[in-house]
C-alpha cells in the first residue's frame, strides 16, 4: 500500500487550506531497458479531500472520505469470450 498527498493553502486570511490524499495498490514498471525512469500505477482504495470548492459536503463536514471499489469486476475468461464475439463479425 502506497499513499499520495497533496497540499497547499487557498488563502492565508482568511486560513484556507486543501488537501487530497489517496491510498491504494502500486504497481511499477520501467518503460525501456536502457533508462533508469519508470512508470507508477496507484490503483484507488481509499480517498480523503478537503477544502475544494464543490464537494459534495454536509454540515459541519471539513473533509470528504471516499471508498473506492470496484463493482463490476470481469473475470478473464469472460473478457476473452466477449472478445472473440466481437472480432468475430
Amino acid at each position: 500500500m502506497v499513499s499520495l498527498v497533496i497540499d497547499d493553502l487557498k488563502s492565508i486570511d482568511p486560513w484556507n487550506p486543501r488537501f487530497v490524499k489517496i491510498m491504494g495498490k502500486q504497481r511499477s514498471w520501467n518503460t525501456t531497458v536502457f533508462s533508469a525512469r519508470g512508470n507508477t500505477r496507484i490503483t484507488l482504495k481509499k480517498s480523503w479531500s478537503g477544502g475544494i470548492d464543490g464537494l459534495p459536503l454536509k454540515k459541519d463536514e471539513w473533509r470528504l472520505e471516499t471508498i473506492h471499489e470496484k463493482k463490476n469486476s470481469v473475470k478473464k475468461e469472460e473478457l476473452e469470450r466477449s472478445r472473440v464475439q466481437i472480432d468475430s463479425f
